[in-house]
C-alpha cells in the first residue's frame, strides 16, 4: 500500500482555508514564462494532481485549456465548485493515466511529485505523462531539492485557519527518512464547532520524496525524457545546497 494512500481524504474539505495566502498566481505566471521559452505555442496543458483547482483557475484566465488528473474526489468537487473555465477534472492515479488525445505540455506543482515515494511509481508517471504529450512535449514540475532539505531541515510547525462553521488549528509533526530521502510529514487537525464549541481530531500523514538532479535526470531519460533545465523555483537562479524547492524542465525526447 502506499504511504500516501489516505492523503488528502479529509484534508481536501480544509485545504483552501490554509492556502489563502499562497502565491498561486505569482507561481503561475512563473511556469507560463517557462512555457514562453520552451514551449512558445503550447495551448493544451495536463496538471498532474489539480488538487481544488486554483492553478488550473490561473492557467485557464490566461488562456491555456487544462486537463487535471486528481485521485482525491473531495478535492475536485471543490475544485468544481469554482466553475473554471476551460478545464476538466479528471479522476484518476497521475502514477498511471490515458487521455484520449496528445497535450503540449504537462505541469505538476506544489510538490505533487515529491508523494510518488516508490521509485516504480516515479517512472510509471513519467512513461504515462510521456505517452500523452505530443512529440517534443514539456513536463514541468517542482520538488523538494534534497540539498536543502539536509542543510535546513523541516520543523514542527503551527497552523490557524477558520470558516462560517468551525475554528481549525493544523499541526505538522516531519519526521525524516534519511535512508528513503523522503520526510513523512504527521498532520492533526482540531476542529472546533464555532456553535456549539465541541471539538474534534483528523489526522493524516503525508509522505514526500525529495529529489537531486541526477536523480530526476536519469529517471527523466528512463521514461523518454531528457532535462534540458533546472533552477530554485520562481526565482530561476542556480540552485544551491541552501534551496528547498527545485524546478525540472524535462523535454519529450
Amino acid at each position: 500500500m502506499s504511504p500516501n494512500q489516505g492523503a488528502f481524504c479529509d484534508y481536501g474539505n480544509y485545504y483552501d482555508l490554509f492556502y489563502t495566502a499562497k502565491g498561486y498566481l505569482n507561481e503561475t505566471n512563473y511556469i507560463i514564462s517557462i512555457l514562453k521559452k520552451q514551449a512558445p505555442n503550447a495551448i493544451s496543458l495536463i496538471e498532474l494532481g489539480s488538487g481544488t483547482g486554483n492553478y488550473s483557475r490561473c492557467f485557464s484566465d490566461a488562456g491555456y485549456h487544462i486537463t487535471g488528473i486528481e485521485k482525491s474526489e473531495s478535492m475536485i468537487a471543490q475544485s468544481q465548485k469554482k466553475e473554471i473555465k476551460n478545464f476538466t477534472p479528471v479522476l484518476g492515479d497521475m502514477i498511471s493515466f490515458k487521455l484520449p488525445q496528445h497535450f503540449d505540455a504537462v505541469i505538476s506543482l506544489f510538490d505533487v511529485m515529491c508523494y510518488l515515494t516508490k521509485t516504480d511509481d516515479l517512472i510509471s508517471c513519467l512513461t504515462s505523462t510521456a505517452q500523452n504529450l505530443k512529440s517534443g512535449g514539456m513536463l514541468i514540475f517542482d520538488s523538494w531539492y534534497t540539498p536543502g532539505v539536509y542543510t535546513t531541515p523541516p520543523v514542527v510547525s503551527i497552523k490557524r485557519a477558520e470558516d462560517d462553521n468551525s475554528y481549525i488549528t493544523r499541526l505538522a509533526e516531519p519526521i525524516i527518512n534519511y535512508q528513503n530521502n523522503t520526510v513523512s510529514v504527521c498532520y492533526e487537525f482540531i476542529i472546533k464547532n464555532k456553535l456549539t464549541l465541541q471539538c474534534r481530531t483528523v489526522n493524516e500523514t503525508h509522505t514526500l520524496r525529495h529529489f537531486s538532479i541526477p536523480e530526476v535526470e536519469y529517471f527523466a531519460r528512463i521514461a523518454g525524457f531528457e532535462l534540458v533545465a533546472c533552477e530554485e523555483m520562481t526565482t530561476g537562479k542556480p540552485l544551491t545546497n541552501y534551496s528547498w524547492k527545485a524546478c525540472y524542465q524535462l523535454k519529450k525526447k
